[in-house]
This record gives structure tokens, sequence and C-alpha cells, in this order.
């Protein structure tokens, strides 16, 4: 029996008690026909009626709440499209680099979306565990060789002459030129590489890897390379937008004068297939909740024009920094910082099993095309087709509250619905005894709506997103971090290895409140859901009754895993957050106009981020706010902390709310 009917029938039970008692009290005589009302002398067959109707008032009772959440299920996932859908695993994983490939000074490119796959075999039978990439990756003949915190100016001049007077620390990386051996190769110069940009990520602990990203991203002061020009050292001082954020996509691009930034990214680097219906700026919060790992990092730009004037076989990248980091100094080695790593979803299309229609049933599982069928789970359907009998062309059904592709009138389309079921345990699950820790996935069921006149569909065709269920999560080991474990598809001889993760898969955040601690159960998850829909009205500064720093907690919460209690604790570190107008330049296609803005400034209590820091988390509700405000406009975050004042202030962001 599920706890839910069980609740329920316990309270009907109750009340049909409760009202038998106060029966008994204001008739006696007929009570007493009846052979006794109250609990403690009931008849057994007035018992038995009281609990068979309390049995079918639960029943009803449930029925009710199933159709409220699916009702609510069908609005929300067009209002906030993803929140609805379990969360694959997420892992970062670093590549091996053809170095025998002469080729590879022009770059070995992959885009994102690209797949790679290790192999898992079970009863004989090898089932492909599949990722895709969330940003491009370029492979280049090089390799971080030397890796030095600097903590006095004496040791940041030996790498820079004329020390900033503001510098307090520094940061050394030093990048070699690989011959075709793999090993550092000193007689090959860095002339001919054609690298634009390289990209670093932090392989670190968080503990370390946050205060780092801090330095690297708030305590900046200048950044240089140095190289040995064959009469001496040379040093190149890089323009200050050269070192950029990863993991943010389109949104950095830094505007000459003012340093107001822009929203002219080429590159998406989600980590969830991106759903335009959903407001770009929830779809970072809850990425950045999934898996955070993959923004710690930074990208160096501007570097092709750097090349042709290196001949020698090494550079060094010096950073400077505004202020020393305890914690960093006796604990960074050449290991927590790789090039050539990317993040990588368990996510891949797959096409579904052919589904033959019959009129008793009004829903249609639909299976993926692969097998076993245990070992793969619909993430999201994209497309569906249904196919008529004698006909030789398919025809296209909509989601619900979708619009037909083309002049088609959108009475006489086909649309569908789908909704999500816990998958049951197979037979030999039960028989050979899984373990309640592993994740079982759901299932996608898909009603049809066929307009009247328009034929018999006969069978339906489906594709979509898929992952591999509970194979990738790091209790199956199936996939261990530091080991080769996998192959680009296309390109089999280049090897990855995992290093950071992968995490495990999760339900959907409607299903959390039915496995999840009792503190994610404060009211019913999907009021929880509906509620935010006050945003869209209010903004997060404007709802009536709330200081805005709860009204940001509370939003914050929609978007995390609440079973984790440093996530949530987190959260609860958010202290105060203020507005004031602010009065600034805005770049314009004919130069600089004057615009009014918005500066927001987050405070925070350090000791609930211990461990870590603030300003991974701040980073992410600046990129937020900059979505959530309008355009021609623009915002400017600051983040404080109880302990140590202000930390930082982030450049001026263009607005990007939508105007359609």
């Amino acid at each position: 029996m599920k706890k839910a009917f069980r609740d329920a029938y316990n309270r009907e039970l109750a009340l049909l008690r409760e009202r038998a008692a106060e029966f008994a009290r204001d008739y006696p005589g007929l009570a007493d026909r009846l052979g006794g009302l109250l609990e403690e002398n009931l008849d057994p067959t007035v018992a038995g009626l009281l609990e068979g109707s309390a049995f079918l008032a639960a029943r009803v009772q449930l029925k009710l709440e199933e159709e409220f959440r699916g009702f609510t299920r069908e609005m929300l996932d067009q209002l906030l499209p993803g929140l609805m859908e379990p969360v694959p695993p997420a892992m970062m994983v670093v590549a091996r680099p053809p170095h025998a490939d002469a080729d590879l000074v022009n770059g070995v490119h992959f885009k994102r979306g690209d797949l790679i796959e290790a192999v898992y075999r079970v009863e004989e039978k090898r089932v492909p565990v599949r990722f895709s990439l969330c940003a491009p990756l370029s492979l280049w003949p090089l390799a971080l060789t030397e890796l030095r915190y600097l903590t006095t100016k004496g040791q940041i001049g030996v790498y820079r002459p004329e020390v900033l007077d503001k510098a307090r620390a520094g940061l050394m990386l030093e990048l070699a030129r690989v011959g075709l051996t793999g090993e550092a190769d000193d007689s090959a110069p860095l002339t001919d590489l054609r690298a634009d940009a390289l990209t670093f990520h932090f392989a670190g602990p968080m503990e370390e890897a946050v205060p780092l990203y801090e330095q690297i991203h708030a305590r900046r002061l200048r950044v240089t390379l140095r190289w040995d020009g064959g009469q001496g050292m040379v040093h190149q001082t890089l323009p200050p937008d050269a070192i950029e954020a990863v993991g943010f996509g389109p949104r950095e691009g830094l505007c000459p004068q003012d340093a107001i930034r822009t929203d002219l990214d080429t590159e998406d680097e989600a980590l969830l297939p991106r759903d335009d219906r959903l407001f770009r700026g929830f779809a970072l919060l809850r990425e950045a909740f999934i898996y955070p790992r993959r923004l710690l990092g930074f990208r160096i730009k501007g570097l092709r024009e750097i090349w042709p004037r290196l001949r020698a076989a090494r550079v060094q990248i010096v950073v400077e920094f505004d202020a020393l980091d305890h914690r960093l100094q006796s604990q960074l080695e050449a290991s927590d910082i790789v090039l050539h790593a990317a993040p990588a979803v368990n996510l891949f299309i797959e096409d579904a099993s052919p589904k033959r229609l019959d009129r008793a049933s009004y829903e249609f599982n639909i299976t993926p095309l692969s097998s076993p069928l245990t070992h793969y789970e619909f993430h999201r359907v994209t497309d569906i087709w249904a196919h008529y009998q004698g006909a030789q062309t398919r025809r296209r059904v909509n989601p619900l509250y979708g619009l037909p592709e083309g002049a088609e009138n959108p009475r006489h389309a086909l649309y569908f619905t789908q909704r999500r079921k816990p998958r049951r345990r197979t037979e030999s699950e039960i028989r050979q005894g899984v373990s309640r820790e592993q994740y079982l996935g759901t299932e996608t069921f898909v009603s049809l709506y066929e307009p009247p006149g328009s034929g018999t569909v006969q069978r339906l065709e489906a594709r979509g997103w898929c992952s591999n269920r509970h194979l990738a999560d790091p209790r199956s080991k199936v996939i261990r971090q530091g080991r080769d474990d996998f192959y680009f598809c296309d390109q089999r001889e280049i090897a990855l290895a995992c290093f950071d993760g992968p995490t495990q898969p999760r339900d959907s955040l409607a299903d959390l409140e039915s496995g999840a601690p009792h503190r994610t159960r404060a009211g019913d998850i999907y009021w929880r859901l509906l509620s935010h829909l006050s945003l869209n009205a209010y903004g997060v500064t404007g709802r009536p009754g709330a200081a805005p720093a709860a009204a940001l907690r509370e939003m914050l919460m929609l978007f995390a895993d609440l079973s984790d209690s440093v996530t949530e604790t987190q959260i609860a570190g958010i202290q105060d957050m203020t507005t004031e107008p602010e009065t600034g330049s805005i770049p314009h296609p004919e130069g600089y106009l004057t615009a009014r803005g918005l500066r927001i400034t987050v405070t925070f209590d350090e000791e609930a981020f211990d461990g870590s820091g603030i300003m991974l988390l701040g980073t992410v509700l600046d990129r937020f706010f900059a979505d959530y405000a309008a355009v021609n406009s623009f915002t400017r975050t600051v983040i404080r902390s109880l302990q140590r004042g202000e930390v930082h202030a982030f450049p001026r962001r263009l607005g990007n709310g939508r105007v359609l």
C-alpha cells in the first residue's frame, strides 16, 4: 500500500469516527440501536462499513489530487519547461590529444553536442553509456607543465618586472609545446599554433577551486604573457578582458571604454538541451545548481595574433592579484588546473520503438528503441509523428498548446500530452534484489488527441533525448575517475577520462517530495511551483509582503536540490539584497547612450559557505539579474559578505529581457 493512500485512508477513517461520535452524542437512542457508534464499543458491522467508506473516500481523494497534479504538470510544462524532467548525470572529462597527428597545430575541434561513449558489459551484451559535450572542445599540442601560486611581490617579480603597487599575490602557469611523442619538445616553437583562445578548468577540490575562482575573476589586476625571446625575456600585457568566465555561453562580451557587458556570444555552453520557451535566467539557475563544477574555470582569448611572435617552445601566463588567499599558498599543484577539458551530460538523441495504437487504451508507453529498456530513460520527447493506414507520409503531432507548423489550421492538428510514472522493478530485478538506493527512473506515457474527421492513426513514431538511467550513476562504478573510459563516437582514437563526477541521476523537481527529506516538503511542491508565477508580475524585489532577500532565497530553492543540506545552508546564507537606481552609458550602433539601470547589492554570510566561497553563486546571480532586466537598461551586481564587506563589483551588464 502506498504511503499517500494509507495517509488518506487514515484521515478519512478518523473523520468518519469523529462524525459518528458526534452523532452518538446528539442521538444516543439511535446510536444504541445501531450497536454503538463510539470507538470503544463500535459494532463490528458498523466498523466495517466505516472502514469501507474510508477506503472509497481515500481513493476519490487521491484521484482528485492526481487530477490536480496532471493539470498542474501540463501548465508548468508550458510555463517552466524542463522543471518536470529528471536530472541526468553530469561530469567533467579531459581529452588526450592525438600528438602523433602533425595537423594538431591547427587544432582538433569538437562541437557542443558531440557524443562520447563508454561500454558497459552486462550478460555478454555491450551497452553504450553515452554523454554529450556541453561546450565546444579544442585540442592543441600543448601541456600545462608548471603551476605556482605566488605569495609575495618578490616571487611575482621573478616572472614580471615592474610589479603593480596593488599586487599582493599572483599565479603562474607554464605551457609547453608537445611533440609527436607526447612529451614536451623544447625544439618546437609555438609559432605555428592557430589557437585564438585556451580554456582551463579547475580539477582540485571545491574548497580550493572556488577561492581560486575568486582570485582570477574578482582579484585580477593584470595578465601577462612571458617567453624567451632569444636575447632576453619578452613580456606581453594582455587587455583587461582577455580572461573571461566559462559555462555562461553567449553572455560574455566586453564593451570598450565603459566596460559594459553585452549579450554577443557565439557559442552556447548550456548543460541541458535548450528550450526556447524557458526563460534563460531560470535555465541558468537550474543548471548552476545541478552541476556547479562546470563553471569553475577561465578562458584566455585574443591569442591568435601573439603566436607568430612566440619563437620559444614554452610560454608563461602570469596573473597578478590584489589580495592574497592563504588557503592557496601550499595546496595548488599542476594537476589542479587542466587543459583540453569540457563538461558532459548523459543525454543523447534516441528513436522510440514504433507504437501501434489500439482503441482500448487512452495512453501509450513510449520506450527507447535500444535495449534493454532498464538501461534507457526518455528525458524529453522532442518529436512525435503519426502514420495513417495506406498513407506514404507521416503527420507531425504537436505538444498540447503548441502551434502547428506552416499554414495548418490549429483546429485540425494532432496534439499529444505526456506524463511520467515511476518505473517499476522488473521480475529479474526483484529476484536479484536491486538496491533501494539505485535510481529507477521513470516511464513516459503519451496521450493523443485526434480532431474529428482526421482519420484513425495507425501507429506513432517518436524521438527525444535519452539517458542511461542508473548506468552512469557513480555507485554503479561503470565510470571511474582517472581512467580512459570514453572515446568520441566519430573519432575512436581520441580517449577521454573523467576527473570529476559523474553526479547521481535524480528525479524531477515535481517528484522530489515523494522521496526527499521532510525539509523539502514544506507544502505541496506544486503550489510552490505555482507561487513563482508571481515573478512575472512582481519580479524579485517588488513582491508584496516579502523582503527581497527572502524572495530571492525562495526562488533559488525552486531550482536547487534541497535534499543536499549544503545547498540549503548556502541559500540560507543570503542575508540581504538591496537595489538602487544607477545612471550610466550603454553601447549603441551609433555610439553610447545614457540609460538608467539598477545597482543590486547582495549580502552573504560566509559562514554558510564554509569550505568554498560566495564568488561562484554571486557570479551566477550577476548573470541572472542581467537576463531578468529589461532591454535598454543595465544591471550592476555587487556582492558583499558580513565578514569582509564588499567582495566584488561586477561590470555593468545590458538587460537581456525579451521584448516579445
